[in-house]
């Protein structure tokens, strides 16, 4: 048995969430000589290596060329998540031989999460090997009940699988969300719109952060650079 008694320093698992068109590609894009995983068409308009994956076998021939071969890649970025994850549950059903998710019946569920934890074990692998794991997603507003006012309110939530989502948020290291917003003075929107991340969790929006990434920050990896690097 051998017991750890230091911090192991990994490349960071950011999950990074919001409406379209608030810059996430962008945000990509400043992250360390990065590789794309293109699930849609987002980068296209980036001078950046990227690879357009139409299905999921497309995107593990990507996980084994980066895990296999030598290159200067320092990021995985893969945009974004649940377009991807359209193609992993078509590849699922393809394998059980269904024609949809909902042909599985009750086991629907399980065989989500099986996918879901398959795909996270080789982001894991890669992380292991050095390289950042960025996965960008689109973002969704629902419903939910909170048990502390017994009141139902709307949230800011991954767009993805209800199944995958807790799969998702409990792996990365911080998953933070993005958005537009104004400064407010004397309960009037003042001055331009700025582009934002909130790393902390409220009743408005599901958000975590290990590295201690709070709210209001610039959206671009480099200024979250410093709480990575536990400079903050």
């Amino acid at each position: 048995m051998k017991i750890i008694t230091q911090k192991i320093q990994k490349p960071p698992r950011i999950i990074l969430y919001g409406p379209e068109g608030v810059g996430k590609t962008t945000f990509g894009v400043g992250c360390p000589n990065p590789l794309f995983i293109c699930a849609e068409s987002g980068a296209d308009q980036f001078d950046v290596h990227r690879v357009n994956c139409k299905t999921y076998e497309e995107a593990k021939e990507v996980f084994r060329f980066l895990a296999k071969e030598e290159h200067e890649y320092k990021s995985l970025v893969i945009d974004t998540i649940d377009w991807l994850e359209s193609s992993v549950i078509e590849a699922a059903c393809q394998k059980g031989n269904k024609d949809s998710i909902s042909d599985f019946g009750f086991g629907q569920r399980v065989v989500i999460e099986n996918e879901t934890r398959a795909l996270i074990k080789s982001l894991d692998y890669l992380n292991d090997k050095g390289l950042n794991i960025v996965l960008l997603a689109h973002a969704k507003i629902e419903r939910f009940i909170d048990p502390e006012i017994n009141e139902s309110l709307d949230r800011w939530q991954l767009k993805t699988l209800k199944a995958s989502a807790p799969i998702y948020k409990e792996w990365c290291d911080d998953m933070l969300f993005c958005n537009h917003d104004r400064d407010v003075i004397d309960g009037k929107a003042k001055g331009g719109y700025k582009r934002l991340i909130w790393g902390t969790h409220t009743a408005a929006r599901d958000a975590k952060s290990r590295h201690g990434i709070g709210e209001k920050i610039e959206l671009s990896y480099e200024a979250i650079m410093p709480y990575i690097k536990g400079e903050k």
